[in-house]
């Protein structure tokens, strides 16, 4: 089974942006690919795995923004594993990522 998730990885550097990440996972191998998109630590909720978008504040805007772009990318990567898959061939995480970026 393949998967996407979402993770985040903090900067080493005190209050900057740290890098959200696309996690796949496929036959016990993982690829980590960049999303392209920077958060503050506190925007980030570890126990779901997902950008903390608050209620309001000058940010809110684009962590939305963000959110609906890794929306977008995640269902993208799920078609992708879908149509891998039901060739029944053999793949690696190497041909899901060139996939991701054909379409």
């Amino acid at each position: 089974m393949t998967t996407v998730k979402l993770k985040f990885r903090p900067s080493s550097v005190a209050k900057a942006e740290g890098t959200l990440y696309y996690q796949l996972s496929h036959k016990r191998s993982v690829k980590c690919i960049s999303t392209g998109h920077h958060i503050l630590p506190h925007e980030w909720d570890a126990s779901k795995e997902a950008i903390a978008i608050p209620a309001r504040g000058e940010r809110k805007a684009r962590l939305e923004l963000m959110q609906r772009d890794i929306n977008q990318h995640v269902s993208r990567w799920h078609n992708i594993f879908k149509s891998l898959e039901k060739h029944n061939k053999p793949f690696s995480l190497d041909e899901i990522g060139n996939s991701f970026h054909d379409t």
